[in-house]
């Protein structure tokens, strides 16, 4: 049976080990955060609109994940804060958006994620 010390040093440990491949990917040049609160999307009439995603994403995400490193990143999208995502934390949002059943967004805002986590 685990014990609570142990489960604290667990959660920091993959803090910590979350931290480090945020890091690692901040070093790449061509490395951008993404505000989920503010992504642009275009309509037929190639108007753009702006739509706040970040409580309804996070939400979806989070309940479709089994990946522990992204819970940190989530409950940040979810405050409105511009986060960095590793290319897997990407692929792990791509695969719940293209896969599972139930996404929460109409085919453009769809289409704008994908080009976004590219």
């Amino acid at each position: 049976m685990q014990t609570i010390k142990d489960e604290k040093e667990t959660k920091k440990a993959i803090k910590n080990i979350a931290a480090k491949a945020v890091k690692k990917s901040l070093e790449k040049k061509d490395v951008k955060a993404i505000d989920f609160t503010k992504v642009d999307v275009k309509n037929l009439e190639g108007q753009t609109i702006v739509c706040d995603l970040s409580k309804i994403l996070s939400n979806f995400i989070y309940n479709n994940t089994g990946e522990i490193l992204l819970l940190d990143v989530l409950k940040d999208i979810r405050k409105g804060k511009p986060v960095v995502l590793t290319p897997e934390m990407k692929a792990e949002f791509l695969r719940i958006l293209h896969y599972k059943e139930g996404v929460p967004f109409i085919a453009i805002v769809k289409l704008r994620l994908f080009e976004l986590l590219k």
